[in-house]
């Protein structure tokens, strides 16, 4: 009787390293972030690991429970913050503060806690948690705070928090950003070049090029050439560019801009649309999920905008979703912007800064006629979705990276990261 005991069940699940992510939405909900988060979760669940997500309960969600493969753990939150600065505070205080006990109670020896960018600061109040409870920390950084936040207001206050936010950064075990100017930025703060990954994001799963004449015509579009925004209205997004790009082609009967979508700056864009009646452009209510890729393909050309300040602390990601459609993009922001780069390297679409109102306008003039511009640049963006664009090159740095924070391999010390940065 004196052999070697077996390990009871609660030893043995102790052995297995989980996945842990932190964010304050997750499916069912449809911010950017969320949509991420759903499908790298599901992703990593289908290649064997386990994997649990920790984020708000909506109205009506179950406590737990379990969805391809991924463990969902709801943590109570308020929503006022939906029109107003203070209720979103409010939003966010709730949640962290209800997250801290969820996360204590979730959190074991030798899981990866994995914490995203919504709310700010989530890194900071993961990462004590975290080595508190034996566990490794990844950021996954999706936009850096409070840098956009003092480049938005145009205020230099928000930047006290950067300090806490650089700790935090420098704790971890690993920093995942989504592009290298963010890459750069994140380095600059003193975070070593070997524990920052880039892993760009992508097209929801599943998204391709449909057939979006039952949509055109039920918005009154057919034989139009539509000039589309698809997305969230931002603050982080310029459209000082859109009404004089209007007014340019309003006698152009062909063109008709259309914004689908909702947002902090949308009643702002609609009140500068009505002041200067401007009879081609519309607005249009967020699409189910289930039909974007009808909505997407329904756009013959994509706006794709940021603020200038912005370029190094957002990325939009919503670039990757027109590819996949196999669409042109025209992106408008400040001069040196990575999506800019990208859509000018790879050849589906051009970039302008806001003042260049003209050019655009030429542009969009050109595109509407010229069928076989069409058709190429639609071929480049395909071709870009298929080498950059899919979840399958996020779980290409994602699983390695993993793999090597898992405790089989924590002796020998911090991830070496530098292939992917």
């Amino acid at each position: 009787m004196g052999g070697r005991r077996n390990p009871s069940p609660a030893a043995l699940q102790m052995t297995v390293p989980r996945i842990v992510f932190v964010n304050r939405f997750a499916w069912p909900d449809q911010p950017a972030t969320a949509q991420l988060l759903t499908d790298l979760s599901e992703g990593l669940a289908a290649a064997g690991e386990s994997v649990v997500v920790l984020a708000r309960r909506p109205p009506g969600a179950l406590l737990r429970q379990v969805r391809n493969g991924v463990n969902l753990v709801r943590v109570p939150a308020t929503a006022f913050g939906k029109t107003n600065f203070f209720g979103k505070a409010i939003d966010y205080l709730v949640f962290l503060r209800k997250l801290r006990s969820a996360l204590r109670a979730e959190l074991r020896p030798g899981d990866i806690a994995v914490s995203m960018t919504d709310p700010p600061l989530l890194s900071s109040a993961v990462e004590p948690i975290a080595r508190e409870r034996g566990a490794r920390h990844v950021h996954w950084i999706q936009d850096i705070f409070p840098e956009v936040a003092a480049a938005v207001y145009e205020s230099r206050l928000p930047m006290m928090m950067a300090g806490r936010r650089d700790q935090a950064w420098l704790r971890a075990d690993a920093c995942v950003v989504a592009g290298s100017d963010m890459a750069a930025f994140v380095r600059s703060r003193g975070v070593p070049p070997e524990r920052i990954a880039v892993s760009e994001n992508w097209a929801p799963v599943g998204l391709a090029e449909s057939n979006p004449s039952a949509w055109r015509q039920h918005h009154n579009l057919h034989g139009k050439f539509v000039v589309m925004y698809s997305g969230n209205i931002g603050r982080v997004h310029d459209f000082s560019a859109i009404v004089p790009l209007a007014a340019a082609l309003a006698s152009d009967t062909r063109i008709v801009f259309v914004f689908v979508g909702n947002g902090p700056r949308r009643a702002e864009l609609a009140k500068a649309v009505a002041r200067h009646a401007l009879p081609n452009v519309r607005f249009l209510p967020p699409q189910p999920i289930e039909r974007l890729s009808e909505t997407l393909s329904a756009g013959d050309i994509h706006l794709i905008t940021l603020r200038p300040g912005c370029e190094d602390f957002v990325f939009p990601s919503k670039l990757y979703g027109v590819a996949a459609v196999g669409r042109r993009a025209v992106v408008i922001g400040p001069k040196d912007n990575e999506a800019a780069r990208i859509v000018s390297w790879f050849g589906f679409g051009a970039a302008f800064t806001p003042r260049e109102t003209d050019r655009i306008a030429g542009y969009l003039r050109e595109a509407a006629t010229n069928e076989e511009s069409r058709l190429r640049l639609g071929r480049a963006a395909r071709e870009f979705s298929r080498q950059r664009g899919q979840l399958s090159h996020a779980l290409a740095v994602w699983q390695p990276l993993l793999a090597r924070l898992k405790p089989a391999t924590a002796d020998a010390g911090p991830a070496d990261l530098t292939s992917h940065a």
